[in-house]
């Protein structure tokens, strides 16, 4: 028998100082500094663990378990890894090709550790991401005043058009 094992063992200080080191070890690994949400979704098609979390397009975590609610939508646990990152109460959630996306929203509440929130079906945010390019577009264009107007554009658009098929393929006349 190592006499240096014998020695350590028997001493009370050293036992202290052992069990001391080995109760601060399991505090620390006890303790994160990740906050966590859970994100249900309807399909968990494509979804695996260890995928990204972003905010606006930025990595701030990672999705660290998957399992079923109790009516079968598939549930993740996703850890955000700086717990500075306050993600307001009326952001939205999607899945989108291996990762989660996070759309800020604007409310001054905030989410709390272990909120649960459900994600827009992926068909549902493709649709409100054309809906605001398409307001978007509209906001900023000039306003139409009549129907010639409309037909001058248009005609003026034409125009342009056969010109640059002209210039892609000049057999088409």
């Amino acid at each position: 028998m190592n006499c240096w094992s014998k020695s350590f063992l028997t001493d009370p200080d050293h036992m202290k100082l052992f069990l001391s080191f080995a109760l601060l070890l399991t505090l620390c690994s006890s303790c994160s500094t990740k906050n966590r949400l859970h994100v249900v979704l309807d399909d968990g098609f494509g979804v695996d663990v260890g995928d990204p979390v972003e905010l606006n397009n930025l990595k701030i975590g990672s999705i660290e378990e998957i399992h079923f609610t109790k009516d079968y939508k598939v549930c993740l646990t996703i850890g955000i890894e700086d717990e500075t990152i306050r993600i307001p109460s009326d952001s939205k959630f999607y899945f989108l090709i291996n990762a989660l996306e996070i759309e800020a929203g604007k409310s001054s509440r905030f989410l709390k550790e272990k909120d649960t929130v459900y994600a827009v079906p992926e068909t549902n945010y493709q649709i409100n991401k054309v809906l605001d390019e398409v307001s978007e577009f509209i906001d900023h264009s000039k306003p139409v005043r009549n129907q010639d107007t409309i037909i001058r554009e248009l005609n003026e658009l034409n125009e342009e058009m056969q010109k640059l098929k002209e210039k892609i393929d000049p057999k088409e006349k």
